[in-house]
C-alpha cells in the first residue's frame, strides 16, 4: 500500500489525490460541527 501510494505521489495523480483529501477533510471538517459536535468535543485528542 505504502509502494502504491509512493508511485501514485510520483505521477500525475498527486495533484488530484491532495486535492480530494483536502475536500474529503473540509467535508469530514464541517459534518463534524454540524452533525456530530457533542462526539468531536468529548473525543480525547
Amino acid at each position: 500500500m505504502i509502494e502504491f501510494g509512493l508511485r501514485l505521489l510520483k505521477g500525475p495523480w498527486a495533484t488530484a489525490a491532495l486535492v480530494c483529501l483536502a475536500a474529503f477533510v473540509i467535508l469530514f471538517a464541517l459534518a463534524g460541527q454540524t452533525i456530530n459536535a457533542p462526539f468531536v468535543y468529548t473525543a480525547p485528542k
